[in-house]
């Protein structure tokens, strides 16, 4: 509580923003230093979800006060980050405080999450978790949480699971294993700085493969995409052929809700809005900033929205909200020169589209040679939500969109 007569303090807190995959980060960096005015929206730090490093911006304006956490420190969803001073300016702000981990004001305004701490129960979990552990029959009880305060998270969860799942493998390959004790032990290797977002991925990726799933492909001929390029191209436009991609599969999943649907642990969730997750490769390993409402959006608008996620990817400054509620997913290796490959599913989106490149194939058809631009597009899907049937039907219209050029043209 504020003392008579001081400005009243706004506490700064860690938004999950919806993304259920996010149950707690670590603290990257400070981007402001207390005693700093700032502004409403204003970033302030920088904290490393299991999807992506991210930022934490100012609610409100004011001076910034106290920072409650130091970098590499992990906090959980709702913890308080700092507090802000609202009302007057800089110079009136009271002294701020900074961490140092030995302050004593600081520990009595830590300690009622100390206190919370304490009071957690052994099994203490994220939604997420218990959901994972009761579709794969895992006990909770039996599990350390590696959370705050002990609590159990997602990746403890998967952890578990995937040790289960690599026992009967592990005992068959040491019963074959060649006789190493007679080579010099190797010293190991330290720990890679992007070491807790990896450890992040491999945990989803752990989940995925969890998932029963099928791959489906088929070739489509890309020659519309090519003219339409270049006709935007000659219009000052500066759309990609994966921007062009990205606008036909989000107008032919609005004939196919089964495709853009999830299995919620009791049945099939149909989504009501079509967002498209694109896989971006950046420094810090692979992330998927998220279209929202696609279907909504024309070609022109996905290729300057997409620019501007690139951009944020790479820098690594795309918030919560940019890398969550994906519906369906797209993975685009063409400007790697890979011309067949299959994508992981990226759950909870029950499908996957892989796009490779596009090949120029010489033909002999109706008496005459033609040279097409083929690509085999290839997608992924949840079994639980979806049948060959129904992907088969999802891929034949997105031919016939792509290589009509309807879509394309807004149709």
């Amino acid at each position: 509580m504020s003392a008579p007569g001081a400005r009243p303090l706004i506490d700064v807190t860690l938004v999950g923003a919806g993304g259920e995959y996010m149950d707690s980060a670590v603290l990257i960096e400070w981007t402001v230093t207390p005693g700093t005015a700032v502004e409403e929206g204003q970033t302030l730090a920088v904290v490393e979800t299991a999807k992506a490093a991210t930022e934490v911006t100012a609610p409100a304006k004011g001076v910034l006060q106290e920072q409650l956490a130091k970098p590499g420190e992990e906090v959980g969803i709702g913890a308080v980050l700092a507090r802000i001073a609202t009302g007057g300016s800089a110079r009136e702000a009271p002294l701020p405080q900074q961490f140092n981990g030995h302050d004593p004001a600081l520990a009595a305004a830590t300690s009622n999450t100390a206190g919370l701490h304490k009071r957690l129960p052994a099994a203490f979990a994220s939604p997420l978790a218990k959901r994972i552990a009761r579709e794969h029959g895992i006990d909770l009880a039996g599990l350390k949480g590696t959370g705050p305060g002990g609590r159990i998270r997602r990746a403890d969860v998967e952890a578990q699971l995937a040790e289960k799942q690599a026992q009967p493998v592990r005992a068959d390959a040491q019963s074959r294993a060649p006789d190493l004790t007679s080579r010099p032990a190797e010293s190991p290797r330290p720990p890679q700085a992007t070491e807790g977002y990896r450890r992040a991925m491999a945990a989803h990726m752990v989940r995925a493969a969890a998932i029963p799933a099928f791959t489906l492909g088929l070739e489509i001929d890309g020659a519309k995409l090519f003219e339409a390029r270049s006709r935007i191209k000659q219009q000052g436009g500066r759309a990609t052929l994966n921007d062009l991609i990205i606008s036909a599969v989000a107008r032919t999943l609005r004939n196919h809700p089964r495709v853009n649907a999830q299995w919620d642990g009791a049945g099939v969730l149909f989504n009501a809005d079509i967002n498209i997750g694109i896989a971006v490769a950046t420094d810090l390993g692979l992330v998927v900033p998220v279209l929202h409402r696609t279907d909504a959006m024309d070609v022109e608008a996905i290729a300057g929205r997409m620019a501007d996620l690139r951009v944020k990817a790479q820098s690594q400054r795309l918030s919560p909200a940019e890398i969550s509620g994906g519906t369906f997913s797209i993975s685009n290796l063409g400007s790697f020169g890979i011309t067949q490959f299959t994508a992981a599913l990226n759950p909870p989106a029950a499908a996957i589209l892989a796009v490779p490149a596009f090949r120029s194939v010489t033909l002999f058809e109706d008496g005459r040679l033609e040279t097409r631009k083929l690509a085999h597009f290839a997608l992924t899907a949840d079994h639980r939500v979806l049948d060959g049937a129904d992907v088969a039907r999802f891929l034949q219209d997105l031919k016939i969109s792509i290589e009509s050029g309807n879509v394309l043209r807004g149709e």
